[in-house]
């Protein structure tokens, strides 16, 4: 028969249990802790001198004292001592001096305080740009980061007039934030309005942009078969005497 609840490690009653009162109020105790669970800091390693009832903490790596390999669990301070809670994957905490909610994997981790959004300026290029100086129509860049995750919409429009020395592969540079790993999305030129005057040879089926690791750049790639991917460059922006527009859409880790 089971001791303790799988979720929470609340204790159960058994059938013929004397003072029933005892677990009932172990319980009762943990959930006002657990529920809506809020600590006073995350960075001591010894408890404080004078703590009060119901006070809890996150102590800190290195714990010492009655937090002694207590690191990044719970301290409830309880009837005069300390009581270690073990979070589960998934808990939240707030933490009161710094305003601060985390979140609970392997470790608490900030990340969910991350929040922001504005605008950037794309810019389109190549690895080897040679005289391509383009007249920009538009660089209309915005991003909304959530947690480690930026999502962006992009637009750049630019007159490409003659660039006959720039070589190898088209990216557009300029992303809010660097990539911390690839991020791919695609888009169909042949049947959506994410490409303008942007060339493709015949043999290439679709085209592919990647947020490239290490970089604040979208690389663009050209699919022809499941097996044959090429990367984008002077044969595919061809020079024009037209606008070319590139819109992307997407999202990535940041580093």
């Amino acid at each position: 028969m089971m001791t303790t609840t799988t979720k929470l490690n609340l204790p159960l009653i058994a059938p013929a249990q004397a003072q029933k009162h005892v677990p009932v109020n172990e319980s009762l105790r943990k959930l006002d802790t657990i529920v809506q669970l809020s600590v006073k800091d995350r960075d001591l390693t010894a408890p404080p001198g004078t703590p009060s009832e119901g006070d809890v903490y996150l102590p800190a790596s290195g714990a010492t004292g009655a937090w002694a390999g207590w690191d990044h669990n719970i301290a409830l301070y309880t009837d005069g001592a300390w009581v270690k809670l073990v979070p589960r994957r998934g808990w939240l905490c707030w933490v009161e001096d710094e305003g601060v909610l985390l979140t609970f994997g392997t470790s608490w981790d900030s990340g969910l305080a991350k929040r922001e959004s504005g605008n950037f300026t794309p810019t389109g290029n190549f690895t080897t740009p040679g005289n391509f100086v383009p007249t920009y129509t538009a660089q209309v860049g915005r991003y909304v980061l959530i947690g480690g995750v930026c999502h962006y919409w992009l637009y750049v429009g630019f007159n490409s007039n003659a660039y006959t020395t720039a070589a190898g592969q088209f990216y557009i540079g300029g992303l809010p934030f660097p990539v911390v790993n690839d991020a791919d999305l695609g888009f169909d030129p042949g049947s959506s309005p994410f490409l303008s005057m942007v060339t493709l040879n015949a043999l290439d089926r679709w085209a592919v942009a990647f947020a490239r690791a290490n970089t604040n750049q979208i690389w663009f790639y050209s699919v022809r078969s499941a097996a044959s991917v090429v990367a984008m460059g002077i044969a595919n922006i061809l020079p024009s005497t037209n606008a070319i527009g590139i819109r992307v859409a997407g999202s990535y880790r940041i580093a």
